[in-house]
């Protein structure tokens, strides 16, 4: 069995490459999400050069969850209140993953996407 090419697979687990696939699986997430509730409220995804963000827009309600990388971290906030930062990291098992700093663990994007959404998603549209 050959040997795992760690080289090759961390330079592939870049930070922009990451925050590449974290914007398409959030654009992902906010249109299952919108077909799920219908019209009732509006998810918003919104991609400005170097971040995004998903607003929730309804009655008496406005929230924005923003991502952007600042220096070697992706950075999460809601209302402009950062709650969540990762790096990314490649994990023993040999893929690339986020390293959440707040639990000190190794996040799959879903899994990282789900923290940062969660909130929204769910609290603020039942």
């Amino acid at each position: 069995m050959p040997e795992f090419d760690w080289v090759t697979a961390r330079s592939k687990c870049s930070l922009a490459a990451v925050f590449e696939k974290l914007k398409l699986g959030v654009e992902h997430d906010v249109e299952i999400r919108h077909a799920i509730l219908g019209e009732r409220l509006g998810f918003h995804f919104i991609a400005d050069g170097g971040s995004f963000s998903v607003s929730l827009s309804g009655p008496a309600l406005n929230h924005v969850v923003k991502f952007k990388i600042v220096s070697k971290e992706i950075i999460v906030s809601m209302d402009d209140t950062p709650f969540l930062h990762g790096s990314v990291a490649l994990s023993d098992d040999g893929l690339c993953k986020i390293r959440a700093a707040e639990e000190g663990l190794e996040l799959e994007f879903w899994q990282f996407r789900k923290r940062a959404l969660d909130q929204l998603f769910f609290d603020f549209s039942n």
